[in-house]
C-alpha cells in the first residue's frame, strides 16, 4: 500500500473522450474519495485522509470540514442541505450520521440502530434512504428512515453480494453490483421491486451512476468508464455499454468508495493523481486502492 504522500490527488473536470476539462477545486487533496456532487451541482462532499468530511463549494468559498476522521462515503439529501455518512467513531462497525451542509451543527446526529453496519448510499426523496448493509462477504441493499431511527427493509437481499445502489432520476429504476453470476456487473430493477436484468459484460464492473436526464447509466469497468443508452418511460431497454474513455484516474477496488460523479452538464468528476507539488493536472499511473478497512485500521488502531 503506497505511503499518504503517494495519495495525493487533483479533482478534474473530465469530457466524454476522457480529457481533462480544467480543476474542480483549487488545491491537491490527501487521498480523495466518495466524491458526491450536491443535487444542484455547486457543492461536492468528499473524505479525505484519515476520514475528514469536506463540504467543497464551486463558488470560491473556502472548503468546510464537516467532520473530522473516520466519516466515509457521504451523500447529499435531496434538498441540498445535509449530508449524510458512515462513520465508525464509536468504534467497531460502521453506523449512520448525518450533519447540516452549512457547518451550523458540530455533533452528527444518529441514524438507524446502535451497531449498524451500514453505508448510505442515496437519499430519497421520501423520507428514506438507501443503503448497502452487511460486511465485504454479505453485503444487501435495504431502505430505512432518515430522520428517525425506525425499520430497516430489505430492497435486494439474497446469498450474493450487492451493493453500489443508485436510483434513477425518476425514482422508478434501481441500478446496483451484484455477484450473482460469479463475476461483478451491472443489474438494474423496478424499485422497489421487481425482476432484474443484468446491464453489463465482462464482469470487474463497479460505481453505476445515472445521467441527469435518466437516459443514460454509467459505471467503471475496471478503469474504463461505460456508457450504456437506457430507454426507462415505460419499460425498462438499454444497449450494449460503450467505452468512453480509459484514463489513469484513481480508481478506487473497494466496494465501499465511489471514485466518481457526473455533472449535470454530463462532465465527470474524477480523481486523478498528482505528479508533482502543485501539478493540479498531471497525470501519473492508476491506482486501484483495495482492502481499504485493513488500511484505515493501520493508521487509526482502534485499541
Amino acid at each position: 500500500m503506497p505511503g499518504i504522500d503517494s495519495l495525493t490527488s487533483a479533482l478534474v473536470w473530465v469530457d466524454r473522450s476522457g480529457r481533462t476539462v480544467s480543476g474542480a477545486v483549487d488545491e491537491l487533496l490527501d487521498d480523495p474519495r466518495g466524491v458526491r456532487l450536491s443535487p444542484n451541482g455547486d457543492q461536492l462532499a468528499l473524505v479525505t485522509g484519515l476520514g475528514d468530511l469536506w463540504i467543497h463549494n464551486f463558488d470560491g468559498r473556502p472548503p468546510l470540514r464537516l467532520n473530522e476522521d473516520n466519516s466515509a462515503l457521504p451523500a447529499w439529501s435531496p434538498d441540498g442541505k445535509q449530508v449524510v455518512f458512515a462513520s465508525n467513531r464509536r468504534g467497531g462497525a460502521y453506523e449512520v450520521y448525518t450533519l447540516p451542509a452549512d457547518g451550523s451543527a458540530r455533533e452528527p446526529r444518529q441514524l438507524g440502530p446502535d451497531g449498524w453496519n451500514a453505508r448510505p448510499e442515496v437519499w430519497l426523496g421520501g423520507g428514506k434512504l438507501l443503503l448497502d448493509q452487511g460486511g465485504a462477504n454479505d453485503l444487501d441493499i435495504v431502505e430505512a428512515p432518515a430522520e428517525a431511527k425506525g425499520a430497516v427493509e430489505d430492497v435486494v437481499a439474497t446469498d450474493y453480494l450487492e451493493y453500489h445502489a443508485a436510483l434513477s432520476p425518476d425514482g422508478r429504476w434501481l441500478a446496483y453490483i451484484s455477484d450473482r453470476t460469479g463475476e461483478s456487473e451491472v443489474w438494474v430493477q423496478p424499485y422497489p421491486k421487481g425482476v432484474a436484468e443484468r446491464v453489463s459484460r465482462g464482469g470487474r464492473a463497479r460505481q453505476p451512476v445515472w445521467s441527469h436526464d435518466g437516459e443514460e447509466l454509467f459505471y467503471l469497468r475496471a478503469n474504463t468508464m461505460m456508457a450504456v443508452a437506457v430507454e426507462t418511460d415505460s419499460e425498462f431497454s438499454f444497449e450494449p455499454g460503450v467505452p468512453l474513455f480509459s484514463q489513469p484516474f484513481v480508481v478506487h477496488g473497494s466496494v465501499y468508495w465511489r471514485s466518481y460523479d457526473v455533472a449535470r452538464d454530463g462532465r465527470f468528476l474524477m480523481i486523478q493523481r498528482a505528479t508533482g507539488a502543485g501539478d493540479a493536472a498531471g497525470l501519473s499511473s492508476i491506482l486501484v486502492v483495495q482492502n481499504w478497512f485493513a488500511e484505515l485500521e493501520r493508521r487509526v488502531p482502534t485499541e
